[in-house]
């Protein structure tokens, strides 16, 4: 299954890989609901706000 990651972000990437790396479970679940997208959006938003 391949993942459509648009719109994330820099910082949504970095977290991404680091996931991925790290949990490889945490993205399957997400996936599979539909929310990884929205998450690591949301993500990198929050970390440009703090920046």
């Amino acid at each position: 299954m391949k993942t459509e990651l648009k719109n994330i972000g820099t910082w949504g990437r970095l977290h991404y890989d680091f996931l991925y790396r790290n949990n490889r479970t945490v993205i399957n679940v997400m996936r599979l609901n539909g929310t990884l997208n929205n998450y690591l959006a949301m993500h990198s938003e929050q970390s440009e706000k703090q920046a």
